[in-house]
């Protein structure tokens, strides 16, 4: 859809750049891909839920390594959840196994987990159930990706403190045992104004053998991969495109049947 309001101001070359990405994702189509991810996962999954008037939503995307859409569901409950339950949560990961292996004709054998926010423990028992019940499945990374309680970034001048700046977006550091601090955002992406300070995300790792900060690059990496527009977002795909698909079921706008469509609709 274009407002009238964006008609009426005539051609723009980057409103013009974004219709036309965002046309393209909404046909199943993808404007780049990533060339090399860090670490040895071959496929990574986003979870999230959305809530409303005590009906819960819950998303699941499955993204290859070089940030590909090949396959997402919903399922909707009927009353208020914070997790999803070992049985649903465990049939999802077997399909995308199955998926995966359909789609690129070899086994999964490393997959990473997104979860916003915190994992539950019926969750991570549906993880377990994976790596015992699964073949091929030799290692899970499981990731909580955290959007608040972390404080705004600012590049330290040391010559004239009273004169820091936005960094720039990229930068990662160890921030507790198990957690990292990621500037997904920064600078001129602060997306409130230029004298806003971008916030950063802090992950936690809750499972797995990866390095903490190579777990890290994969989520900065997954944040530019959104495909629908230039514009960056701050959470990675996995996480992102769940919680779009979340909020849009929530409000009936999740026709039934395509729910395994490529064409990303919902951005």
């Amino acid at each position: 859809m274009i407002t009238k309001s964006s008609l009426k101001k005539g051609w723009d070359k980057y409103i013009g750049r974004n219709l036309i990405l965002g046309i393209n994702a909404k046909l199943g189509y993808l404007s780049w891909r990533l060339q090399d991810m860090p670490g040895k996962a071959q496929a990574f999954i986003g979870l999230d839920f959305g809530r409303k008037n005590h009906v819960t939503v819950a998303a699941a995307f499955l993204i290859d390594r070089t940030g590909r859409m090949i396959d997402w569901s919903t399922a909707k409950f009927d009353d208020y959840r914070e997790a999803l339950d070992r049985v649903k949560l465990r049939n999802w990961l077997r399909e995308f196994a199955v998926l995966y292996h359909k789609q690129f004709q070899r086994q999964l054998q490393h997959l990473v987990i997104h979860r916003d926010g915190d994992v539950r423990d019926a969750e991570m028992d549906a993880i377990y159930d994976l790596q015992k019940h699964v073949a091929g499945i030799e290692q899970v990374d499981v990731v909580e990706v955290i959007k608040s309680g972390t404080c705004r970034a600012v590049e330290y001048n040391p010559k004239n403190p009273k004169n820091s700046s936005n960094p720039e977006d990229g930068y990662a550091w160890e921030y507790a045992r198990n957690e990292a601090v990621i500037l997904t955002t920064g600078l001129r992406e602060t997306k409130v104004s230029p004298k806003s300070a971008p916030r950063p995300l802090r992950i936690r790792k809750r499972m797995g053998q990866t390095d903490l900060l190579t777990l890290a690059e994969q989520v900065y990496w997954l944040s530019l991969m959104q495909v629908g527009t230039t514009q960056t977002t701050r959470l990675p795909i996995t996480t992102y495109y769940a919680e779009r698909a979340a909020s849009r079921a929530l409000k009936d706008l999740l026709p039934s049947g395509m729910q395994r469509d490529r064409r990303l609709w919902f951005l």
